[in-house]
């Protein structure tokens, strides 16, 4: 049990459930859901006109048992390193399906906000949408 003080940390798995579930009370259908021993794009969800959308989402710590940083949070780097993945997948994915929209996931962190706020101007170009997930499953999109 967390201490007061103690914030959970949102793993990759938690981030993609809440996408999932804000996707779906927005009428897309959930096509794939990977966990973070599978390969692929981490979430495939398709609107009722059948507009693919392709997330590739990012936690705060390791939910791999075992790792190093399991249960630690991701110093700046690593997750300036987490962004970049994600951006490149979501321009790999775009390129790879050129109908689809694409977007990326992180927890909602100001290391994150931050970074997405330095390249809004070419996200925006690029048609890539930016999901926060919250502590509490509550997501914002931008």
């Amino acid at each position: 049990m967390l201490g007061a003080k103690e914030k959970y940390m949102l793993t990759e798995i938690d981030v993609i459930n809440g996408v999932c579930d804000y996707l779906q009370t927005r009428g897309y259908h959930i096509t794939q859901r990977l966990t973070t021993h599978q390969r692929g794009y981490d979430i495939k969800a398709e609107t009722t006109n059948r507009q693919l959308l392709i997330v590739e989402a990012k936690g705060e710590t390791s939910s791999k048992e075992g790792t190093k940083r399991y249960g630690r949070k991701f110093d700046p780097a690593q997750m300036a390193v987490n962004t970049a993945e994600a951006f490149y997948c979501a321009v790999s994915a775009k390129d790879k399906n050129p109908n689809a929209k694409t977007a990326v996931a992180f927890p909602d962190l100001k290391e994150y906000r931050n970074a997405v706020a330095k390249i809004a101007k070419t996200l925006k170009q690029l048609d890539i949408t930016v999901f926060f997930v919250d502590e509490n499953n509550q997501v914002t999109q931008q």
